[in-house]
């Protein structure tokens, strides 16, 4: 038992030195520090806007820490004063928006008529 907990700490294996390293440590990073990360990486990919996925490539961070820690990726990005990316604005057809508009009004009226 000793000896495995030895390898497993960082002793040796047939005789080879194992080296461990390990990951910084990130925990309670300030808000200032995320939004740099933020800003940096835009600035590195010379863009005024940076997806969930161009961050998790070149970021620090996990883009999921700053919509947690920020409220949302939308609110991070405005924070680091960036404009939305374009994926994240959705395109909604004219028709779809008249769809749903119909749908809401007969729900209002369905709902003014049952009281």
């Amino acid at each position: 038992m000793k000896r495995k907990l030895q390898n497993r700490i960082g002793g040796s294996i047939m005789g080879k030195r194992m080296k461990f390293e390990l990951e910084p440590h990130n925990r309670n990073v300030p808000e200032s520090e995320l939004i740099a990360d933020l800003k940096r990486v835009a600035n590195e990919l010379q863009k005024n806007s940076v997806s969930c996925s161009e961050y998790d490539t070149r970021g620090r961070f996990h883009s999921d820490t700053l919509s947690k820690r920020l409220g949302s990726w939308s609110k991070a990005v405005e924070k680091a004063g960036l404009a939305k990316s374009p994926t994240s604005i959705k395109k909604i057809s004219d028709e779809k928006l008249l769809d749903d508009l119909k749908l809401v009004a007969k729900q209002i009226q369905k709902s003014s008529l049952t009281r």
